[in-house]
């Protein structure tokens, strides 16, 4: 008797420090929307940009330009680090080898289901801050605060590479999985300008195709992110939506307004005093993490 009521205390503890193990896990996922939305941080979001992505003066991520491919380890290692499947998807572009950065949060119950949000990492030869590491930004901030959950389908981060050259590596990307069921993608494409005229944002999308994820994610954006909101109709050939919108997947782009004539210029880095405006980014991804959360189906 003794021992078996030694063993039944035993395996009380044991099972105790089990409980006290996976408690973190489970109070991460019992919570809501607002509860993500409230952890996107300016301060991670900020140090992404300055400290992570090449945006420094001087920095040159271009095909071929210095901190390019360090950009790409960058956020593929800072993508691991949150428990992303990630992987390099490999492609040539001008005798160059190139690549996006992929991260996958499989989905629980509808994991064929899938959400897509980008930004691009490669630049025309210069910095790149807010075209488009303010985007890059976004999407690592937002996989670092949902990778923690479990959702009823799949989230795919994706940084992809050259972008400026004509949406080659988006391109690449689509054409390969034009038969996923990509239920909504998202570019997010510069997004930290100080405009002058701050908090407001621009959409632009093929209708009908796009019309029901705009209106999704308008009201998420105004809702969480406090911004005004443009629909700019068709966004013809401006970002990596449109190799989707060309298989035939509801593809946005997400930018500011008005336009930012610093882009492709030496003098889109974060060395220029009062040039980004963090506080704009950092809205505007928790939007994005509110509409993919509630899209996605947050498991409780």
């Amino acid at each position: 008797m003794f021992r078996a009521v030694g063993m039944a205390a035993r395996a009380a503890w044991v099972i105790a420090i089990i409980a006290c193990l996976i408690a973190p896990a489970w109070q991460a996922s019992a919570t809501t929307v607002q509860d993500l939305v409230n952890q996107v941080s300016q301060t991670s979001y900020t140090s992404y940009i300055t400290d992570s992505l090449y945006t420094h003066a001087g920095d040159n991520k271009g095909p071929g330009g210095a901190q390019h491919d360090a950009c790409a380890r960058s956020i593929l290692l800072t993508m691991r680090q949150f428990g992303l499947t990630t992987y390099y998807d490999p492609f040539t572009y001008s005798g160059y080898n190139c690549k996006n950065v992929v991260g996958i949060l499989p989905g629980v119950t509808r994991p064929d289901d899938i959400y897509i949000i980008s930004g691009h990492y490669e630049s025309k030869s210069n910095p790149g801050a807010d075209d488009d590491a303010s985007g890059v930004a976004a999407i690592l901030e937002a996989a670092r605060i949902m990778s923690k959950y479990h959702f009823e389908a799949t989230i795919i981060f994706i940084a992809f590479d050259i972008e400026e050259e004509g949406m080659i590596g988006s391109t690449h990307y689509a054409n390969a999985h034009k038969n996923d069921n990509i239920l909504g993608m998202i570019s997010i494409d510069m997004i930290c300008y100080d405009t002058g005229d701050r908090f407001h944002a621009n959409l632009w999308g093929a209708d009908p195709l796009t019309t029901s994820l705009k209106s999704s994610l308008t009201s998420a954006l105004v809702t969480y992110g406090g911004l005004t909101m443009n629909d700019s109709g068709a966004g013809g050939n401006y970002s990596d939506h449109n190799p989707f919108e060309n298989v035939g997947k509801p593809g946005v782009m997400l930018t500011e307004w008005p336009k930012n004539y610093s882009m492709h210029t030496a003098n889109d880095n974060v060395d220029i005093p009062g040039y980004m405006d963090y506080e704009f980014g950092t809205r505007t991804t928790r939007g994005v993490v509110a509409y993919l959360a509630t899209a996605a189906g947050l498991i409780p």
